[in-house]
């Protein structure tokens, strides 16, 4: 099973339609980045990307701790689901998917702002680039190698940072129609996986517990290292 183009759209809609879902850039990087960086330098991350004034390995340790904190918060999150013992709904969309995708499209952002690219939303509003990008990296995040390719491809120099090339991105023509397949599908998997556990929790909670965390920090923090990795090398490009 999987998501159409058009579904995966109105998925995103309802996650970055939610304030709790962006991250406005300057903002964020300002709040992060105090404790490295002068006033002055502080002031220029308007238009300067971090890597401009930090190390790759400063960089590499503060998405480090991104991920774990990440990880931990999609652990607990799991864990909760599983004692409770029942699969609610967030706007139409099962609970275990939800904190999912709102944690993956927090950490995307985090992620893509330290290594250098640009705000994902214009003044504000969510636009078609902002998708695309959510799409692009959370694909390359669950390892499907076209997302890999397309991000590689559509990547480009932008006053010191990094952006993408409109295009066109639902529909069966749009060359990552074939992405947000692949990425539905392994939501849903992740989606199910909840349901067992919650299962489980009805059964035996404190057992559900332990297997919700588990599995979350095993099946997740490897991909959001795996889109650090990806992000960091782009920026060395």
């Amino acid at each position: 099973m999987s998501l159409s183009s058009k579904a995966w759209d109105r998925l995103l809609d309802l996650i970055l339609g939610s304030n709790m879902a962006q991250i406005n850039r300057v903002e964020w990087l300002t709040d992060t980045l105090y404790p490295f960086l002068s006033i002055s330098e502080l002031e220029q991350l308007a238009t300067e990307p971090p890597h401009r004034f930090l190390s790759v390995k400063v960089l590499n340790h503060i998405a480090n701790q991104e991920i774990s904190r990440h990880t931990e918060l999609l652990a607990m999150g799991s864990a909760g689901s599983s004692l409770t013992g029942c699969i609610a709904t967030w706007v139409g969309i099962p609970t275990e998917l939800a904190q999912y995708s709102v944690n993956l499209v927090l950490l995307i952002q985090k992620l893509a702002y330290l290594y250098g690219w640009d705000d994902f939303y214009s003044y504000g509003a969510v636009t078609t680039e902002t998708k695309a990008r959510i799409t692009f990296m959370m694909g390359s995040m669950l390892g499907i190698r076209e997302a890999d390719a397309l991000l590689r491809s559509a990547s480009r120099s932008y006053r010191g940072q990094v952006s993408i090339t409109p295009m066109p991105y639902v529909g069966d023509r749009s060359p990552i129609d074939k992405v947000i397949v692949e990425i539905s599908k392994r939501l849903l998997v992740l989606s199910a996986k909840g349901g067992v556990t919650a299962w489980i929790g009805r059964k035996a909670p404190l057992i559900g517990v332990t297997i919700g965390a588990t599995t979350s920090y095993l099946l997740v923090k490897p991909s959001l290292v795996r889109l650090k990795v990806l992000l960091r090398d782009l920026m060395q490009e």
